[in-house]
């Protein structure tokens, strides 16, 4: 430590004398550094990510486990798979493609977050679970509402949990401050306490119901939105936020930008995406799709080798025009990998029928690491890839994606990482 002051004629002096005494004390610590220095690494090429993602399924208590915590979501995302992100401070809870919520991050592990607007609708439809719930501590949100519980308790103990929560939904719904006033107000008037009177002292009928009709089609969207992605068969991690779509050139990134407005499926347009093997074909267009879901449009996605064999077994089981009306009813259906396997004159026969029954009809989307130069490789037949090609490229909009693959940019990366670590 310095002791003493001491007075510099200018700024540079002050700056000469603190650098001097740094450097005395430094010199005693320059050997030890010296020796440590040997030990260490150069940082990584690659920027460390500051996000760990995890998925997680949300149990019937509408919580997920992360990183041996508790978090409650929305109890419509009950039964869903959602990804989660982990940052220092937060977790992002993701689902179809959406950030649905931002919570806390919760340190150390046996922890837990509940949040009573998450989870009120599956309680007010089974009150009787209410006393004995786990986080029940968690479901008041201030001083008022525990004392509006113990009175409704004392007064009306056969229908207090129900009245609670009824009360509960409405601060959930149309304010915690304003439920709190009420609720102040009825006690201090020494009236009898029932979430009808807490209604009245809140706001109008009309306007709770209003609340109400809003939430039960923001539920509703939500379940069309969870069973569209269901029945989708899409890859639930290849969403257009974790696509980097600065890799992409120019005028590709352009077309995305429009396709991701899902204009072209009203068009009955095809979106066709070539390029190398790990260029992302499969994830850009499996992104779109995602997107056409919550526009509420319905999408379904399958490989080619698995869909030319659902063709052939429902060519075999005189049922392919009850096949073809099924998939009619999607905007998009999303083929994947044409052109890795050679397709024989039969299943090139059956993917055409589905091309020539889907022409003007419905958008077809599809990805190849062939161009449409080279899809004599895929069927020897000329005259029904001819066709095929035909019904494709009319009314379509093409993607090249002439960029390096991906995954092997990522493994040299994680390559050099390894090899200068040694």
């Amino acid at each position: 430590m310095l002791r003493g002051n001491r007075d510099f004629a200018n700024l540079k002096d002050y700056k000469v004398f603190i650098r001097t005494v740094l450097t005395q004390r430094n010199k005693g610590r320059l050997d030890r550094f010296k020796e440590e220095l040997q030990y260490l690494k150069p940082l990584p090429l690659n920027k460390i990510d500051t996000v760990k993602c995890f998925t997680s399924k949300v149990g019937p208590g509408s919580t997920i486990r992360i990183n041996h915590n508790v978090y409650s979501v929305h109890s419509r995302l009950i039964g869903e798979t959602v990804r989660v992100g982990v940052y220092a401070d937060k977790i992002n809870i993701q689902y179809g493609g959406q950030i649905v919520d931002v919570l806390p991050r919760l340190r150390g592990s046996q922890k837990y977050r509940i949040d009573y607007r998450h989870i009120i609708d599956s309680h007010v439809k089974k009150p009787g679970a209410f006393k004995n719930y786990r986080y029940i501590q968690d479901m008041f949100p201030n001083t008022h509402f525990r004392m509006a519980y113990d009175l409704l308790e004392k007064e009306i103990p056969q229908r207090s949990s129900k009245e609670y929560l009824n009360i509960l939904h409405m601060a959930a719904y149309c304010g915690e401050e304003k439920t709190t006033e009420a609720i102040s107000i009825i006690v201090n008037h020494n009236l009898p306490l029932s979430a009808e009177l807490v209604i009245q002292n809140n706001l109008s009928y009309e306007q709770y119901l209003l609340t109400l009709v809003e939430q039960e089609i923001e539920e509703r969207n939500q379940s069309r939105t969870s069973r569209l992605q269901r029945e989708s068969k899409l890859p639930l991690e290849k969403t257009i936020s974790i696509f980097d779509r600065k890799r992409l050139p120019e005028k590709v990134n352009h077309l995305v930008g429009v396709l991701l407005k899902g204009k072209f499926t009203e068009k009955q347009e095809n979106v066709l995406a070539f390029g190398n093997p790990g260029s992302g074909k499969t994830h850009l267009l499996c992104a779109i799709g995602h997107e056409l879901i919550l526009q509420g449009k319905r999408v379904f996605f399958s490989p080619c080798s698995l869909l030319v064999q659902n063709f052939l077994a429902a060519k075999r089981d005189l049922t392919l025009s009850k096949y073809l009306k099924k998939l009619a009813k999607y905007d998009a259906i999303i083929i994947d990998d044409i052109g890795y396997v050679q397709q024989s004159r039969e299943e090139m026969e059956v993917l055409f029928t589905l091309l020539a029954d889907r022409y003007e009809k419905g958008s077809i989307m599809i990805t190849s690491n062939l161009p449409f130069s080279k899809w004599d490789k895929i069927c020897k037949d000329p005259m029904t890839t001819a066709a095929a090609i035909d019904r494709l490229v009319h009314h379509s909009v093409i993607l090249e994606l002439n960029i390096n693959s991906y995954r092997l940019e990522t493994a040299g990366n994680i390559l050099d990482d390894a090899i200068g670590e040694k």
